[in-house]
């Protein structure tokens, strides 16, 4: 059995979020940041300016955004709608992929429970993996039911209730009142942690980058190849595989569901997986790693912040934003 705790996009304790009662907690590189829950948006852009300047050392450019990661914070702190709130719960993530791109693109739902006590580990598939609806960035993979202790589930979900929310998953557009219900879905036999991710990077309504993701940990690497998979030139956040990683066999319908679902947003990535000559959609979010992870060579992070538009650059009536 492998027990996966997830991965915060925006590299773990640089920056955390958790709620405290009264007060959200922000951590800055190990420094504890109390904002009120009443002045949480107004005050939440300067929290993620300052960890944005922790981690590249340069000021943001928020009044003419240039580089890829300045757009995708400007978008973090000034595309909000209620679709993108709702988009940050798992339940209305999966009626969304549902009805734009169809339900083939899901694992099949085992079910949904209010609480841990109520899950029946005896009826379900003997693969499957939890989730919790309101929190994106944790899962316990299952690849043998019969290796399941009892309490083990219950005690996943009380972990991945303590653990803090990345920054990229607590923005002002998320709803605070998202319910909490455990999640389990059915996976494929042949389905682990060692698959390749196609993470789908779509500007502007159209896929333009797939990033192609192998390993785990320590050990990921990533390959960012165009729609015609050629390799690029660059790297973000992890290096390069030395071997050439094939396309998905059905790369025609990845790249399908990418229009269908990004087309009403300036930045989308959608993760997904190949089984068995099939697509499974992991996750969708609007924050690439973090938002602040180097490019190497850091010119392309101002090619790719020409490619991306924002609203102000969007000079076709009829490209509508959410964000306009």
């Amino acid at each position: 059995m492998n027990t996966n705790w997830g991965h915060h996009t925006m590299g773990g304790p640089l920056f955390s979020y958790k709620d405290a009662g009264f007060y959200n907690e922000f951590h800055i590189l190990g420094k504890c940041v109390k904002l009120k829950k009443s002045v949480l948006n107004k005050d939440y852009h300067k929290v993620l300016k300052k960890w944005y300047i922790a981690q590249t050392g340069d000021e943001p450019n928020m009044d003419k955004p240039k580089s890829f990661n300045e757009k995708i914070l400007w978008l973090l702190l000034n595309e909000n709608s209620e679709l993108k709130s709702d988009l940050s719960e798992r339940l209305k993530l999966r009626e969304y992929i549902t009805k734009t791109a169809g339900s083939d693109y899901l694992l099949p739902l085992a079910g949904i429970w209010d609480a841990a006590e109520n899950i029946d580990i005896d009826d379900l598939s003997e693969h499957f993996i939890v989730k919790l609806n309101n929190i994106k960035s944790c899962s316990m993979l299952a690849e043998n039911r019969a290796d399941i202790a009892p309490n083990k589930i219950s005690r996943s979900i009380k972990i991945f209730k303590q653990k803090a929310l990345s920054a990229s998953e607590y923005q002002p557009h998320r709803s605070q009142n998202i319910s909490s219900e455990i999640i389990i879905e059915e996976i494929p036999e042949n389905f682990s942690e060692e698959l390749i991710k196609y993470k789908a990077w779509c500007f502007n309504g159209s896929p333009v980058y797939i990033c192609a993701e192998k390993g785990s940990g320590k050990n990921i690497t990533r390959n960012i190849y165009d729609l015609d998979w050629e390799l690029q030139p660059f790297e973000y956040k992890y290096k390069n595989s030395q071997k050439m990683i094939q396309p998905p066999a059905n790369m025609h319908r990845l790249l399908d569901a990418c229009q269908k679902l990004s087309k009403d947003f300036c930045f989308m990535q959608i993760d997904f997986y190949n089984i068995e000559e099939r697509l499974y959609i992991d996750e969708i979010s609007f924050v690439p790693d973090g938002f602040a992870t180097e490019f190497s060579p850091s010119d392309a992070g101002i090619l790719l912040g020409k490619m991306l538009k924002l609203p102000s650059e969007i000079k076709n009536d009829n490209f509508v934003k959410i964000c306009a």
